[in-house]
């Protein structure tokens, strides 16, 4: 009886221990995606205030980067399975691997949609709607706001890594400074406030680049300073070898697949309310950005 009793309390206190473990690492990644979610409602709040062509234009801009987002998350999660497991082992040097490979295969990503948004924007939109007015207004943000995707893949493949590790924090405080970076210069830019010059949507574009610059010298720049197991050389990052890529890529690349679709059929989806009318994607894009409110906390 004692020891059943012994047992129960600490099976109790291992439960509890679980348990706070787990908050202390889902809390972090749901506010950062909370976080996200509060940029993409300000975006669509202040980009509103132009017009329904405006937010049309900035909404479908924004589905393709939606496509380059889904795609080096697909990647960085396939990675990530990796870098958990050498994790658990404190093997440092295969974890800097695995960071060079996400960083390479992200890279690849990023020249595939880098090259069609700022040289062709405008075929780009096209995919999407006929609109000429959506498609002028919508041209010049997507060629700007391009800029933003290097920095973006390069960002967040440290940050999965860093969530395999269980260092969480430094993510949600990249995130943050992001987002207030991002909210006070749209303000200032979209605008014209505090002597800024007014820019419109190419405004809110350069904002977002900026406030992507922002975030990613924070987590690089605290991963070195603090020396997380990630703060790799350039030798370590390139010291991979094809057969423990295509290893990686096994694994990876179902995890990307299935995230490309799903992302694909989003695309779908933008497009056909597209050609129903301007009004109808502009409604479309304020909505997709409460609803992201609502799936967060699933997702985190």
């Amino acid at each position: 009886m004692a020891l059943f009793l012994f047992m129960g309390g600490k099976g109790a206190f291992m439960v509890k221990s679980f348990n706070h473990r787990v908050f202390s690492l889902a809390v972090p990644i749901i506010l950062q995606d909370f976080i996200m979610a509060a940029l993409n409602y300000a975006d669509v709040a202040m980009v509103g205030q132009l017009g329904e062509f405006s937010i049309a234009a900035v909404g479908l801009s924004n589905q393709f980067y939606f496509l380059f987002f889904m795609a080096i998350c697909g990647i960085s999660n396939g990675v990530a399975v990796f870098s958990a497991q050498y994790w658990g082992k404190k093997d440092f040097l295969n974890i800097r691997k695995i960071l060079g490979i996400g960083l390479s295969l992200n890279f690849l990503v990023t020249i595939a949609f880098f090259i069609p948004a700022f040289l062709i924007p405008e075929r780009v939109l096209s995919l999407y709607t006929l609109d000429p007015i959506v498609i002028g207004l919508g041209k010049q943000y997507l060629k700007t706001v391009s800029w933003s995707y290097i920095f973006t893949a390069v960002t967040f493949t440290y940050v999965f890594i860093l969530r395999s590790m269980g260092m969480v924090n430094l993510p949600m405080i990249g995130s943050l400074t992001g987002v207030i970076s991002n909210i006070f210069l749209n303000y200032c830019l979209i605008f014209g406030k505090l002597g800024f010059p007014v820019m419109g949507i190419t405004g809110a574009a350069i904002g977002t680049v900026i406030a992507r610059a922002i975030e990613l010298f924070i987590v690089i720049g605290f991963t070195y300073f603090k020396k997380y197991p990630i703060a790799a050389k350039i030798k370590e990052l390139i010291s991979f070898n094809f057969a423990y890529l295509w290893k990686i890529l096994s694994v990876s690349f179902p995890v990307f697949a299935q995230t490309i679709i799903w992302a694909l059929s989003s695309s779908v989806y933008q497009a056909i309310y597209a050609r129903v009318s301007t009004e109808a994607v502009a409604a479309v894009s304020i909505v997709s950005s409460i609803e992201r409110f609502v799936s967060i906390f699933f997702v985190g």
